[in-house]
């Protein structure tokens, strides 16, 4: 069987999640997002990105994109929040946020 030979979501998670460790860029950890199952494991994950991405050192150009990704990330928490029905929380993903 053909199908059967597939990695699935969980395995393509993994690998994504390990791939994190050795390349934490951005559309890294947008895939490994990509396949959590999931909103504990995407809150979680999506925290860790942030908090690395905050942690890389850039400057020029660079620095505008790394805002950039950050916000997208930042967003994306607050909207899982949302999907969940836990308005209050979304806005402390923001609050949060600002105040680091």
């Amino acid at each position: 069987n053909r199908s059967s030979d597939l990695p699935d979501a969980a395995d393509i998670f993994e690998v994504a999640k390990k791939a994190t460790s050795f390349c934490p860029l951005s559309s890294v950890w947008w895939k490994c997002l990509e396949f959590a199952d999931s909103y504990s494991r995407k809150a979680k994950i999506a925290d860790e990105a942030v908090e690395c991405l905050v942690q890389q050192q850039v400057d020029g150009d660079d620095c505008e994109i790394k805002s950039h990704q950050i916000i997208d990330l930042v967003i994306y928490r607050a909207q899982l929040n949302l999907i969940a029905n836990r308005v209050e929380a979304a806005g402390e993903v923001f609050k949060v946020s600002l105040n680091r």
